[in-house]
């Protein structure tokens, strides 16, 4: 009921700025327990709106081989690939709903890592990637080092620190150049789904 309710909200929000050339998404959920439950629900929000905005660019499209996929992995003490990338938006939405908080440390670079892979996996190099998290990596060296090798593979990185305690330049390392947003209240988070959609030549346009 609660992933009808979802989708019924997705189908109904305000517009989003749609680019139907588009790009795959890897979508990056830190899960560690310093999130309250209300707020993981509302940093949950944002995927759900970028996996609807997939999803609606894919029915402009009849070539099943043309489709765009989508993924999700989680981490904290461990990573965890909710799921694979594909183009069945309720699978995405089934994973994101039963995604779950957990304990531990922040292990930024092992997700960082399995998004490499999956980047790798993909028909096309237009590939988005979006981390949001908020705190900073407990390895900030490997962090770095796993950032640049994802951002070697040619895909953009979004990097989204929430919360008042996230350092500015950790989450900038992470990012590729100007995709990086800092956002000091978890509500305002939702709504920036609007600006992670590179245009058709790929190429990030840097925001405020």
């Amino acid at each position: 009921m609660r992933l009808f309710l979802l989708f019924c909200l997705l189908m109904s929000a305000s517009t989003l700025d749609i680019d139907f050339c588009g790009c795959h998404v890897i979508y990056i959920q830190d899960v560690s327990g310093s999130w309250f439950p209300s707020e993981f629900s509302t940093a949950k929000e944002l995927a759900a709106n970028i996996f609807s905005t997939v999803n609606l660019q894919n029915s402009f499209r009849n070539n099943t081989h043309n489709k765009l996929t989508a993924g999700l992995i989680s981490y904290a003490n461990k990573v965890r690939v909710e799921q694979n990338m594909t183009t069945d938006f309720y699978k995405q939405l089934t994973a994101l709903e039963n995604m779950k908080l957990t304990h531990g440390t922040t292990r930024t670079h092992l997700a960082l890592q399995a998004a490499k892979e999956m980047v790798e996996q993909t028909s096309t190099k237009c590939t988005a990637v979006v981390i949001v998290t908020d705190g900073d990596s407990n390895f900030p060296s490997e962090a770095a080092a796993a950032a640049a090798a994802l951002k070697a593979t040619d895909c953009y990185v979004y990097a989204f620190g929430v919360g008042p305690l996230v350092d500015v330049d950790a989450i900038r390392t992470l990012a590729s150049p100007g995709l990086y947003r800092i956002v000091r209240d978890v509500k305002d988070l939702a709504p920036y789904s609007e600006l992670l959609l590179p245009p058709c030549s790929c190429v990030p346009t840097e925001g405020a």
